[in-house]
């Protein structure tokens, strides 16, 4: 992969003092997560290595995330490519590391467990969890489970049966959150729109992650994490 960097100005935002960045994302009932406009991309039509901005309901940027991956992976496996999420603080600082291997799914996924995508989430070299595709011979509705460090299922994620998104598609797509067992929504993350001229020329997509009740702080980290794996399954593909 090519070696990270931040870029330049991209860590001037306003938010909480470093040390207490994911205590203070943990205290959030609503999170955006809105992907960065890469101008190089638009003109050349090579996918560029992914940024975003975590804001709070009010808008105030509170972290950046910036990916890491190779530029043949890019062009050649697209939404399938191994990648590396570094999360930021307000000083420049890792607070989040979010790792997908790659891995090159020639069987089903429900002929093949090992091909399911994983999104490994650490903090300072310590795992938190894991997001992990649940293993289904229909992949309609998409259905993620989100695991403890100790791979112990706390959540899992259905999203809806069509994942329809483009300019013309002005509604949601939302993936309701459940408590392992549990029948109502505990969270719900959404796919937003993110108007019609930057749906027409761009590829990149906004999120919206709302907290409905009993999320507690690591929880809470976890479904942050899950964002970027939904995005990069089912939104990274051209419009």
């Amino acid at each position: 992969m090519e070696g990270f960097q931040m870029q330049p100005g991209f860590g001037q935002v306003q938010g909480p003092p470093p040390t207490t960045a994911l205590d203070y994302l943990s205290t959030l009932d609503e999170i955006r997560i809105n992907q960065k406009i890469d101008v190089a991309e638009v003109v050349t039509g090579i996918d560029m290595r992914n940024r975003y901005s975590v804001e709070n309901a009010a808008g105030q940027q509170v972290l950046f995330c910036s990916e890491e991956s190779g530029i043949c992976q890019r062009m050649c496996c697209k939404e399938h490519r191994g990648f590396i999420v570094h999360v930021a603080d307000v000083t420049g600082l890792e607070v989040l590391t979010l790792t997908r291997e790659f891995k090159c799914c020639i069987f089903p996924c429900c002929a093949d467990p090992t091909g399911r995508y994983a999104l490994q989430v650490t903090a300072q070299g310590i795992k938190i969890g894991t997001i992990r595709q649940a293993q289904q011979c229909c992949p309609f509705p998409p259905k993620l489970t989100v695991e403890s460090s100790t791979g112990q299922e706390l959540f899992h994620m259905e999203g809806p049966t069509c994942v329809c998104h483009g300019p013309c598609c002005y509604a949601d797509v939302p993936f309701n959150v459940y408590s392992s067992g549990g029948l109502n929504p505990v969270a719900t993350i959404s796919r937003t729109h993110a108007g019609f001229v930057q749906e027409c020329l761009t590829k990149a997509n906004n999120f919206r992650v709302v907290f409905l009740q009993g999320v507690d702080k690591s929880s809470k980290v976890l479904l942050f994490a899950a964002t970027f794996l939904i995005d990069m399954m089912f939104f990274e593909h051209d419009k």
